[in-house]
């Protein structure tokens, strides 16, 4: 499991990933397929969500920058 986003998760069916997967070990949809505007927006909600609170509380900024950028990946 991916030791820096340990809940990264597939975008189809929500089952765990690793950086390093390029298929789901869940559904095996193609990870490395693109994403449409709206995909990306909704995969990114959760990342920023948690960044926006941890920043809020001035906790886990180092998380926090982690989050976005996986949001903005």
């Amino acid at each position: 499991m991916n030791e820096h986003f340990p809940d990264l998760r597939c975008p189809d069916c929500g089952a765990s990933i690793s950086e390093e997967d390029t298929r789901c070990p869940g559904c095996g949809i193609d990870l490395d397929a693109p994403l449409s505007e709206s995909e990306r927006q909704r995969n990114a909600r959760p990342y920023l969500e948690r960044a926006r609170r941890a920043c809020e509380m001035g906790r886990d900024l180092r998380g926090a920058l982690a989050d976005i950028d996986v949001a903005l990946g």
